[in-house]
């Protein structure tokens, strides 16, 4: 099964479905808690390019001691970062939260991809997130022009 926006597609690992959801798509598996959330936005909203908003995206993680990792995703590339969140219940429960985050961008397109689920599951959908995202795709349009 293959998941379509107007300017990428991405084949669906077993299990996932996709909804579009206003802004971005929202791909959900069984377990609760689960979202791989993709958005993509024309960079002129930003005011930057989409390398430019790739960078500055990038920027705030390092700094707040987070890993920032190169990475290729199909079509697109940027860079990747991952990190737990604690909600602040104490004992730890279930609003901890795992976040890994993509800032990438193809030919003009930024696309901002967010997988969160529980942060006592994380790791859980490691393979089939990689292969989702292994497979975006950039629809490219001759009329379309991004940048």
């Amino acid at each position: 099964m293959e998941s379509a926006a107007p300017f990428w597609t991405m084949r669906l690992a077993d299990g996932w479905r996709a909804e579009q959801r206003g802004d971005h798509v929202a791909v959900l598996n069984a377990n609760p808690g689960t979202l791989l959330r993709l958005t993509a936005f024309h960079p002129a909203t930003t005011g930057l390019t989409a390398r430019q908003w790739v960078e500055m995206a990038a920027s705030v993680h390092p700094p707040k001691g987070r890993p920032l990792v190169e990475v290729r995703c199909g079509d697109f590339s940027g860079y990747r970062t991952e990190f737990g969140s604690l909600g602040g219940s104490d004992p730890p429960g279930d609003d901890d939260r795992w976040l890994r985050g993509w800032m990438l961008e193809c030919d003009g397109l930024p696309l901002d991809v967010t997988y969160t689920c529980p942060l006592s599951a994380a790791g859980r959908d490691d393979a089939d997130v990689r292969a989702m995202l292994e497979t975006l795709r950039l629809v490219r349009s001759p009329a379309s022009t991004l940048e």
